[in-house]
């Protein structure tokens, strides 16, 4: 059975354009290495929120995708 209930769309705020997507999906619940490894691919330390943005959200949960909006905090 997948345990991951949660999906986010992380991206470089600095470096994520059209044509240059500088992004990944990360599985939800994670740990601390698993989410540092997916900062580190997406080029940003993960400390400061101002460089990262979540852009988007999946679910096979319905309706849980529709409690949140882009851009809330990884910590939500």
């Amino acid at each position: 059975m997948d345990e991951h209930i949660f999906e986010v769309y992380l991206i470089n705020k600095a470096r994520h354009t059209e044509q240059n997507h500088v992004a990944e999906w990360v599985q939800l619940p994670t740990d601390a290495e698993n989410m540092k490894a997916a900062f580190a691919r997406i080029g940003v330390d993960g400390i400061d929120p101002s460089e990262y943005e979540v852009a988007a959200y999946e679910s096979p949960i319905d309706g849980l995708t529709d409690r949140f909006r882009p851009g809330e905090s990884l910590d939500e």
